[in-house]
């Protein structure tokens, strides 16, 4: 099955599920502490500058949805951010506890963290919730060109430890390196499943066998 050519489009924000847009396509969740550079994904992702980037951590609060064409990119609000108050960490956990007990169209998570910061107890939990809702976890290390060789290989071997052999991928929004790798893995290993399931249970409502390409 052949990668279409990217279009990147906005579609919406919302916070209440009855808000989303309509299912029926592949989504790939981003999530991350508030300042990991999300939206500066999103902008290195499709080569555009549709996400705005906040210089206030923490300022975003709702769920970001991007057309990609045959998937979608949803930008979740940020996590970790300490300032907030406790009422606003509770409409957090709901919202994304909201958006995955009802999309099932998600095909994976991509916790995206600073290369340079230390694995908390928080990123542990993202890794266990998304075991939990049985999607897989991608994890994407950035800002790789902050740092030089040596200490990226020291870096990587630590988190590598807490990973356990869930895959990563080192980018640096700011250069692009390592985004087009990240791009075509997941398109493969989780969207073109995604795709080809679909068109099975198309052909079996009408009778009729699918073969892959």
């Amino acid at each position: 099955m052949n990668k279409p050519l990217k279009t990147a489009r906005y579609i919406k924000s919302a916070f209440f599920p009855k808000d989303f847009p309509e299912g029926g396509v592949a989504e790939i969740a981003i999530i991350g502490r508030s300042n990991a550079g999300k939206s500066s994904l999103v902008n290195a992702w499709t080569k555009t500058s549709i996400a705005k980037v906040s210089q206030t951590p923490g300022k975003t609060r709702l769920l970001n949805f991007y057309d990609l064409g045959r998937y979608r990119l949803v930008d979740m609000p940020g996590y970790g951010y300490a300032s907030r108050a406790r009422s606003e960490m509770q409409e957090y956990k709901q919202i994304v506890e909201d958006y995955f007990a009802i999309r099932s169209d998600v095909v994976c998570l991509v916790l995206i963290m600073d290369l340079r910061r230390k694995w908390s107890e928080e990123e542990e939990m993202l890794k266990k919730f998304a075991s939990m809702i049985d999607r897989p976890l991608v994890v994407v290390a950035s800002k790789v060109d902050k740092v030089n060789q040596s200490e990226r290989h020291t870096l990587v071997k630590k988190l590598e430890k807490f990973l356990q052999g869930t895959p990563y991928y080192l980018i640096s929004s700011a250069t692009g390196k390592g985004i087009p790798q990240l791009d075509e893995a997941l398109y493969q290993h989780y969207v073109i499943p995604y795709l080809e399931r679909q068109e099975r249970e198309k052909l079996a409502l009408k009778g009729e066998d699918f073969e892959v390409e």
